[in-house]
């Protein structure tokens, strides 16, 4: 079996991915990659970071005019950035997770 010499370390993505996970009922806005903007609540982030949103409302690239929709599911990929709700306190969830993961016992 292969043994890594590197120590463990959750990765940035992994951490973000839990973090999302975490807002679950919360309203946020999601900045594409295409240049528009998805804001929503979340329902659910599943393992690819696909986003599930309810009362989602789609603002295109300029001015164009908002569209709402009751679902949306965004993949991972096609996210730019992500606007957290001014109450949700990053940093202590961020400590919480870094504390409910230590790192593993070596074998």
């Amino acid at each position: 079996m292969f043994q890594s010499a590197v120590p463990f370390r959750r990765s940035a993505a992994m951490q973000l991915l839990r973090l999302v996970q975490q807002l679950r009922g919360q309203r946020v806005r999601f900045e594409l990659k295409a240049g528009g903007a998805v804001e929503g609540t979340v329902a659910l982030v599943d393992a690819t970071f696909a986003v599930h949103l309810s009362q989602a409302t789609y603002t295109p690239r300029g001015a164009g005019a908002a569209v709402s929709h009751p679902r949306a599911v965004l993949r991972g990929a096609a996210v730019c950035s992500v606007s957290l709700p001014g109450a949700f306190d990053a940093d202590a969830h961020l400590c919480a997770l870094r504390a409910a993961h230590g790192r593993p016992k070596n074998r």
